[in-house]
C-alpha cells in the first residue's frame, strides 16, 4: 500500500472544511458524470492554455451542464480557492486518473473518489506537482516506480483549503 511506500511522516489524509463556495462547486450528490474533452481544443478557464496533455486534467461540470476543462489539478483548485478566473457556479468536479488515461484521451474520476499526490519533481502542465488516481494501489504503483517516497497524498477537501493559503500553480 502507499502508505509503506511513502512512510508514516509523507501521508496526509487531511480532511478540512472548505467553505460553501468550494464545496458547492465541487458537490457529492448527484453526480451526472464527466463531459467530454477536446484535446488541443479545450481552453483553460483558469490559466488559459489549452489542454494537450489530458492525464493532468481536471473539469468541473455545472448544474446546467456547462463543461469547464482545466489544463492542470492544480489550475481547478486554484480556481475553486478564488485565486483568479470567471466565478464558479454549483457543480461536480473530477480529475484524470492518470494510470487509466493517455495524453489524448482522459478517464476521469470524481475529485471526492481519487487518490491526489503531491511531488515538487513531478512535471505537471503548470508546475503544481498535483496527478491523480482512481485507486490508492494506483497511486502505490506510481510512487513507486519513479521514486517519490516522499509523495503526499491529499483528499480533495485539503487540497483546496491548502491553495487559500498558498495557490498549488506557482506563478500565473
Amino acid at each position: 500500500m502507499l502508505a509503506a511506500l511513502a512512510g508514516p511522516t509523507a501521508l496526509s489524509w487531511a480532511r478540512g472544511s472548505a467553505s460553501v463556495s468550494p464545496h458547492d462547486a465541487a458537490r457529492r450528490d448527484d453526480d451526472p458524470g464527466p463531459g467530454p474533452v477536446d484535446v488541443g481544443n479545450d481552453r483553460c478557464p483558469y490559466c488559459s492554455m489549452s489542454v494537450i496533455d489530458v492525464r493532468f486534467a481536471a473539469q468541473q461540470v455545472t448544474v446546467s451542464g456547462r463543461v469547464h476543462v482545466y489544463d492542470a489539478i492544480e489550475c481547478l483548485v486554484d480556481h475553486l480557492a478564488g485565486h483568479g478566473g470567471p466565478a464558479l457556479t454549483a457543480g461536480w468536479c473530477f480529475v484524470a486518473d492518470h494510470a487509466a488515461s493517455s495524453r489524448a484521451e482522459a478517464s476521469l474520476v470524481s475529485v471526492h473518489d481519487a487518490t491526489i499526490l503531491h511531488h515538487a519533481r513531478l512535471r505537471t502542465p503548470m508546475g503544481g506537482g498535483l496527478v491523480a488516481f482512481a485507486d490508492e494501489p494506483a497511486a502505490a504503483d506510481f510512487v513507486r516506480e519513479r521514486g517519490l517516497a516522499d509523495a503526499r497524498v491529499w483528499r480533495w477537501d485539503a487540497l483546496v483549503d491548502r491553495a487559500r493559503e498558498e495557490p498549488w500553480v506557482p506563478a500565473l
